[in-house]
């Protein structure tokens, strides 16, 4: 992470936040957009989809890069998986999410019932709350359950979704 001072062009200091701009498949493409409008994309550069910059449920910005006093914190954001505003998932949650669950049912060695588990897992790795563990523990025992088939789209899929506390928790680290 990097600070450094800058003028915002205000008489007094700006403290908040800038605005992110992501694609609706979760690329992060600014995290500057307000005090750096050009470096906006109406697409982006890595999928071809479209951007947005407001939550599609409430129209509230994206949280971008903090300004503090005069500073802005520069670290490379990711994109977050909830509107802070009112809850809703992004659409690249929601898409990932879809997918885990075509994913899972497709998953022979699987019962009903362990298939409902691990999407619940996999939903259960999105947010940091008491059930985040849980869903790292189960996720874990049903993927080995559930054998190679799990290894590299659904757990890539869980790893893209998953809170840095969960990622931890899955990673071993």
């Amino acid at each position: 992470m990097v600070r450094f001072g800058v003028d915002f062009g205000a008489p007094g200091r700006r403290t908040g936040h800038d605005v992110m701009q992501v694609c609706r498949n979760g690329h992060n493409i600014t995290s500057m957009l307000e005090s750096e409008p050009s470096r906006g994309k109406a697409f982006c550069p890595d999928c071809g989809g479209g951007t947005l910059s407001a939550c599609p449920s409430c129209s509230k910005s994206i949280p971008g890069n903090d300004w503090d006093a005069g500073f802005v914190t520069l670290s490379e954001l990711r994109p977050p998986n909830f509107c802070q505003y009112c809850g809703a998932p992004f659409p690249w949650t929601a898409e990932r999410l879809a997918v885990a669950d075509e994913m899972i049912s497709d998953l022979d060695r699987l019962d009903a019932e362990d298939r409902g588990k691990l999407s619940q897992a996999i939903r259960d790795l999105t947010s940091d709350t008491g059930r985040t563990e849980l869903g790292v523990s189960r996720f874990r025992k049903i993927a080995a359950k559930a054998g190679v088939a799990v290894g590299s789209g659904l757990y890539k899929v869980a790893i893209d979704v998953a809170t840095d506390a969960a990622k931890k928790g899955l990673l071993g680290s």
